[in-house]
């Protein structure tokens, strides 16, 4: 009989210390995941922000609408004969070289985090003259129509920004070429334009 009450007794002892223990762990582990939990959300909160993306497509011009602008950037004039359609060395690789990196129009050196990033296409169209061959973008395209091309592009970029956006940086300008399936279809040229907004 007194073994079973020394036995009873240690048990009631051992169980409230298990208990008191347990409860007290419990607590400190939630204590301590709240606390890693903040600190993951002021981290999340600090590093990354809250960022909005849109998508615009403007209406394709053709070559006579081309917007003629007198500004001035600082972009490298093509000075080669490139074709539209080629694998290498066509109009879209010379624009894409001419517009990569430049200051006016990436942000590739780093810029501040934007509320909003949007791209925006813009586009050239064509179709096939009576001859049906391009004036434009032809398999054979000179200096002075691939500049034409260029500046038409960054005036364009340039006042859809002005226009749009109270602060904005042009932080990438890419181009791409698209034509319809079928022989001597209309041509398209495209550029596609990212804004950071801020």
């Amino acid at each position: 009989m007194k073994k079973t009450i020394t036995f009873i007794f240690a048990f009631i002892v051992s169980a409230s210390f298990l208990i008191s223990c347990s409860t007290e762990t419990e607590e400190e582990t939630i204590g301590l995941e709240e606390k890693i939990t903040d600190q993951s959300l002021e981290r999340r909160g600090t590093t990354t922000g809250h960022v909005n993306f849109c998508y615009a497509e403007t209406v394709p011009v053709s070559p006579s609408a081309m917007t003629l602008c007198s500004d001035v950037y600082s972009l490298n004039d093509i000075t080669v004969n490139v074709p539209y359609n080629a694998e290498t060395n066509d109009i879209v690789d010379e624009l894409k070289g001419v517009f990569y990196c430049n200051e006016e129009f990436s942000t590739c050196m780093g810029a501040p985090q934007p509320l909003e990033v949007c791209s925006v296409t813009f586009s050239i169209e064509e179709s096939p003259n009576l001859f049906g061959t391009y004036d434009f973008l032809s398999d054979d395209i000179s200096p002075a129509i691939s500049n034409q091309i260029k500046q038409h592009f960054a005036c364009v970029a340039k006042d859809y920004g002005d226009s749009t956006y109270s602060e904005y940086q042009i932080a990438h300008v890419t181009f791409y070429q698209d034509q319809l399936l079928c022989d001597n279809c209309t041509r398209y040229l495209v550029a596609q334009v990212s804004y950071y907004v801020y």
